[in-house]
């Protein structure tokens, strides 16, 4: 994948950047992307006469949003089929109800006995409510890929995002890859630790639909943030080839939704002997990621991708500030819910 990237740059780029390009000749490798080879790269346009490949600005938009909105009417007609069809078998009925009938009935909320959060270290699949199903099966994907990219080097190469390439798809496919095995399973423990509080609160309200397609859609928007960064004159110039994977994007969005619901609660870090207050921490941690984003924090060398974080957490905060189940979710489950009453999947 970097070897494409380097064909489409000038002659004296390729000449620059051989290391990477061994990569397609030793697919075995598992860095393909060592990290003197990027640094090379980026001297090469930073100190000489070359100007780095353009990224590409709005087909990206229309593909990440137009994969959105997919996602959002996917996941809520597959909640509104649910609904209506467990309706129709409690009512012995085979007359369609209005959506308003089903949400009102409260029979087809599911009342577990204990919260998933409770239930740790995990419950059995069948005790699991909508919200741990979505969860675990989301932890059980990343791991799949995880797994498979050890026995196959190329995955991660074929599935991770570079701006300069032509591939819009890598921004949803790059949530689902990790760089190593504490990259997963940092990103599978937040996720569990967020996920399942979040989805348990006011804003999925125990809908698991509601939560995956909010948490595919936070990742691949918060992709598409980080490709139009790299597009900004500012940034540095080996960001627009520097290959982003992983989670993190659409985790933050959790934490971001979690933060905003959760204010005066204690937050801590993992082997930090200490903890902020939730709102103290939210404007601390945009804090951290804007500098990061400006290249402020390169001398940590954490190889985050700050700009994907800040958006992610973003989107988080801002879906719960202004409600998104009643602004995006209600609304995609009445188109959704319309459209299959016209076509008689309901």
């Amino acid at each position: 994948m970097f070897a494409t990237a380097v064909r489409r740059a000038p002659r004296p780029l390729r000449w620059a950047s051989a290391q990477p390009g061994a990569f397609v000749r030793r697919p075995a490798s598992r860095r393909p992307f060592s990290r003197q080879a990027m640094e090379d790269l980026d001297a090469h346009f930073r100190y000489a006469d070359h100007r780095a490949p353009r990224v590409r600005v709005l087909g990206p938009i229309v593909w990440a949003v137009s994969v959105s909105g997919l996602i959002y009417l996917g996941c809520a007609g597959y909640s509104v089929h649910h609904d209506v069809t467990d309706y129709k078998k409690r009512h012995r009925t085979t007359r369609t109800p209005t959506l308003a009938q089903v949400d009102n009935d409260s029979g087809w909320y599911w009342a577990p006995k204990k919260a998933d959060s409770q239930m740790l270290p995990v419950p059995l699949w069948g005790n699991l409510s909508p919200i741990g199903k979505s969860v675990y099966s989301l932890v059980a994907i990343n791991a799949g890929l995880y797994g498979a990219s050890r026995l196959t080097p190329t995955i991660p190469a074929r599935l991770a995002h570079v701006p300069v390439l032509l591939k819009s798809y890598t921004l949803f496919t790059s949530t689902f890859v990790h760089g190593g095995a504490l990259h997963w399973a940092f990103n599978a423990y937040a996720t569990v630790m967020f996920g399942l509080q979040v989805g348990e609160g006011k804003v999925f309200a125990g809908s698991g639909s509601h939560f995956l397609s909010f948490y595919l859609s936070a990742g691949t928007l918060s992709g598409l943030g980080s490709h139009l960064w790299s597009a900004l004159p500012w940034p540095q110039p080996i960001t627009r080839f520097t290959p982003t994977l992983g989670a993190s994007g659409a985790i933050m969005s959790i934490v971001g939704s979690w933060l905003m619901t959760n204010p005066t609660s204690q937050i801590g870090i993992i082997f930090v002997p200490m903890s902020w207050q939730a709102q103290d921490f939210l404007w601390g941690l945009l804090a951290f990621e804007t500098l990061g984003a400006f290249g402020a924090l390169k001398f940590l060398r954490l190889g985050i991708n700050h700009a994907s974080h800040l958006c992610g957490l973003g989107i988080g905060a801002l879906y719960t500030t202004y409600d998104g189940k009643q602004h995006v979710w209600e609304p995609a489950r009445n188109i959704s819910f319309d459209i299959m009453r016209r076509v008689g999947l309901v």
